[in-house]
């Protein structure tokens, strides 16, 4: 079995498990700063769907982040995986 590889599969199970956490706590504390902040401001209902479509675009944009970096680490896991349990 190869160590590198072992070390490094390891690395990669953390960084897929750690990033939607983070990732989610992050847009979380975002969001509730930005309704805290900017929401009592809100006039009328025009504002109030500008806000909500920023919102909707903010998380539209974390998602697509998340699951670009999942994608990538599970595809080098997959291939981390392979090297150390070859012969």
């Amino acid at each position: 079995m190869n160590r590198k590889a072992l070390i490094a599969v390891g690395v990669l199970l953390a960084i897929t498990i750690a990033t939607p956490i983070i990732a989610l706590a992050t847009t979380l504390d975002k969001d509730v700063d930005d309704i805290s902040f900017q929401g009592p401001n809100l006039a009328d209902s025009s504002q109030l769907n500008s806000f909500i479509a920023d919102i909707e675009a903010d998380h539209s944009a974390t998602l697509t982040l998340v699951l670009i970096i999942e994608a990538i680490c599970i595809a080098l896991l997959a291939v981390s995986i392979w090297i150390a349990i070859k012969p």
